[in-house]
This record gives C-alpha cells, structure tokens and sequence, in this order.
C-alpha cells in the first residue's frame, strides 16, 4: 500500500526536504497590494519583508482555493493507494475545511481514499509531523499505521515563538496599539505557542536573550526523559538568530538533530521580521 502525503504551505518543511521527498504544497495565497503570489513557490522573502518593514504597500494573506487541493488529490491517487492531506490548525486557519471540501467532490471510492489531518500545530512543529508521516510511508508504512502515529504525536506537538515587536500583529488587530507601543517602549518580548488547535501566551520577556532562555525552560520541560524528540527552528530573516538558539539546544541533547528553516511567510507576514521559532514533537 503506498502513500503520498500533499500539504498546505504553513505546513511546509525546508525547501531541501521538499525537494527531496517531492512533497506536493497547496500554497497559501500572499496579497501585495493588488498582485496575489503563491507561498513558498513565488515569492522572494526578503523583498516581502523590506516591503511590510518600510509600510510600502499593504501585504495580507489569504487561503488556497480548494481547486488547487483538487488537482493534487488527484495527481496522487493516479500513481499512489492513499494520499494523506496534513493541514495547519483548523482553529488558525480554514485550509483544512478546504480540504475537506475538495475531498468531498470525489466518489465514494477516491473519497475513503483521501485523508485529511489536521496537524492542530503550525509552521516547524506541523512541518515535523509530515516529516514523520513521509518516513514512514517511505518504508512502506499504510495509511492507517501512519494515521495511528501521528494521533499519537500529535497532543506532543508545539510550535513556540517569541516576537521582536508587537507593530506587526498590532496591524493583524491581535493586539491594540497602546498595547504595541507600550510592549515595544520597554522591551517587552511576548512568547506565543500554538499547541492542541490553541493558541496561548506562555511569557514576556525583557529582551530577545532572556525570551530565548525562557523558550528553551519550556521545551526541556516538556522532553526531559522523553523516548522520541524531533526539533526544528524556523525565523523570519534572523538566521543569526536561530543558530544562538540551535545553540542552545545543543547544550541540552548534544546529539540531537536540529533543522533550521525560514518561518512560512503564511505566518512570517502576520508576527513581522526578527521572530525565531522552534517547532517540535515527542512521545
């Protein structure tokens, strides 16, 4: 029985694995101005976020059509026995209602062979749970094997981040500007994690430094002793950055894989430049 695993952009590990796996990507749409780009595959990161740093025009973003779920269900059902559909939180976002949409255009027979999962995570944290659906179907794995693992896993999975400024999701409305300009006055550096469909704050620090630290208590709180840790960082336009808290990582599991990617602009464009996440998972 084999599997092709399709997923949406906010789920998208780093471009190497994407390649190397041919991983399909329904792309989240990017709006600049009045031109509307594909995530991942048509747009240049840095430009994008020149342009939301100097307040040239405004940037938004926006779900795939579920047309485009359509055509890659398709694709992978005419070489593969399942395709496995994996999605950014359907509490964030509604890709995975999209997907579900598009599965319920097929027959009966196609339809029982598309599975859509909702990762309930985001960014390097869902972008791990693929990768572990994709090993395993490498090896061979069938769909209800792999399905099994990643409910198991996935309660364990955490996308955690910690915001340079409050300006950009200020401008998303998430907070109100006195709030912004007060965070930004002194210093203060919020921690966010997205984990289980919710999205919780977990801290404020003073200075990137001491947010990392704090970042870093949380995860070894979680995977102290653990059987099975998989970790990812991912950061928009600091990969400096990302390599003080690869860094960091590295002096709690010494041997321990640690990927470093840029963050999706699906997410990038609503937290701003500066933000460095870690994503990850364990049982």
């Amino acid at each position: 029985m084999t599997v092709k695993v399709v997923i949406d952009s906010i789920c998208s590990p780093s471009t190497d694995l994407v390649e190397k796996y041919d991983i399909p990507i329904v792309p989240i749409n990017i709006h600049v101005g009045d031109t509307i780009f594909e995530d991942v595959i048509e747009v240049d990161a840095r430009d994008l976020y020149q342009k939301l740093e100097n307040d040239e025009e405004k940037i938004t973003t926006s779900a795939p059509s579920y047309e485009r779920f359509l055509i890659e269900f398709k694709k992978s059902l005419d070489t593969h026995d399942d395709c496995l559909c994996m999605t950014v939180a359907s509490t964030v976002s509604n890709t995975y209602s999209l997907a579900m949409k598009a599965r319920d255009e097929f027959d009966e027979d196609k339809r029982n062979r598309i599975h859509v999962f909702d990762t309930n995570t985001a960014g390097p944290a869902s972008s791990l749970l693929v990768m572990e659906a994709i090993e395993m179907a490498n090896k061979g794995k069938n769909i209800d094997d792999i399905l099994s693992t990643l409910n198991e896993l996935k309660p364990n999975a955490k996308f955690a981040l910690i915001l340079s400024t409050l300006k950009y999701v200020q401008r998303s409305g998430r907070v109100g500007k006195v709030t912004s300009i007060a965070g930004d006055l002194f210093n203060i550096k919020p921690l966010i994690y997205l984990n289980n469909g919710e999205i919780k704050f977990f801290g404020r620090a003073r200075g990137m430094n001491q947010g990392y630290k704090m970042m870093i208590d949380e995860f070894k709180k979680d995977t102290l002793e653990k059987e099975m840790i998989r970790v990812a960082i991912s950061h928009s336009n600091v990969e400096e950055e990302a390599l003080t808290l690869k860094n960091m990582i590295k002096e709690i599991y010494p041997d321990l894989s640690v990927d470093i990617s840029p963050l999706t602009l699906a997410i990038g464009l609503h937290v701003g430049p500066g933000v460095v996440s870690i994503g990850y998972i364990y049982k």
